[in-house]
């Protein structure tokens, strides 16, 4: 079995080889790319005349590895790859097309909660907000649906083209995230509930939303509750009074360590509401 540092090499050495000539005039180059809590390997085809600001397709070669240590067979997989690469080359994101119309996405904006510390390198290339250690990024959800996603992230140009700064993009995000992500409150045993979306994806941006959080506290009888922000997806609300904060930092502690996969992780704070100011903090 190779390695994964040969694998990328292999990969990116042969990829031209199962695509027609028309393709041989294309560079392969592996890029390091920022996502929310993980850093990935991808591969890319670079035509020779690309602009600097021309989006190129792209295959995460971390996912492709665990594709080839299933089953070793490299030449089917990079047929895959290449198949991958001639589908889509010619096919423009709608979000690169110069021309495209920001106004006509503005109520498919929504807002994601992602942790501040962990992310703080893709922070310096995304418009966001700060609260309490976690950061709120914004995302145009294109496609969302029972079968899945497909969602674009606001960086800084996308925001210029809205016509908007980081303020405005926060209030509509806000404004959008309720119809749009269809929040879910669930009852769990022992007068906790859990807290996330029909689709249960970024669920765990619902702590923003002031009518949940009222709910929440009618529905725990008490205006002041703890939130356990178990993923990004999700979280769990319990009452103050009947609740131990040392208790919920081991529970949340031992979750992010043996249950959430890393790329999931929101915290590893508690935090506390209080209806009466409508202010969230770390407890």
């Amino acid at each position: 079995m190779m390695n994964r540092q040969l694998f990328d090499r292999v990969i990116q050495e042969r990829i031209l080889d199962f695509m027609p000539p028309i393709y041989h005039e294309y560079t392969p180059t592996i890029q390091q790319i920022e996502k929310v809590n993980e850093t990935k390997d991808a591969l890319t085809l670079e035509p020779q005349d690309r602009k600097s600001n021309e989006p190129v397709p792209m295959i995460y070669l971390d996912d492709m590895y665990e594709v080839f240590r299933e089953d070793e067979d490299l030449d089917e997989l990079l047929r895959f790859i290449a198949n991958i690469f001639m589908n889509n080359i010619y096919r423009t994101p709608p979000m690169a097309d110069p021309t495209f119309d920001f106004s006509r996405v503005r109520d498919k904006v929504v807002l994601q909660l992602i942790d501040r510390r962990r992310n703080a390198r893709l922070l310096e290339t995304l418009p966001h907000t700060n609260i309490c250690g976690m950061a709120a990024i914004y995302r145009i959800m294109m496609r969302l649906n029972d079968d899945g996603m497909d969602s674009v992230v606001i960086n800084e140009g996308i925001m210029k083209d809205m016509g908007l700064d980081v303020d405005e993009l926060h209030m509509l995000a806000l404004e959008n995230t309720a119809y749009v992500m269809e929040p879910e409150i669930i009852t769990l045993d022992k007068g906790a509930y859990m807290v996330t979306n029909k689709y249960r994806i970024y669920g765990a941006a619902n702590m923003m939303l002031d009518d949940i959080m009222n709910e929440l506290a009618e529905k725990l009888d008490d205006d002041r509750f703890f939130i356990i922000p178990c993923s990004m997806h999700e979280f769990i609300a319990v009452p103050q009074r009947t609740s131990r904060l040392e208790n919920l930092k081991q529970m949340l502690a031992e979750g992010n360590r043996d249950f959430t996969e890393d790329k999931d992780i929101l915290s590893n704070e508690i935090y506390a509401y209080d209806r009466n100011t409508g202010k969230l903090q770390t407890a």
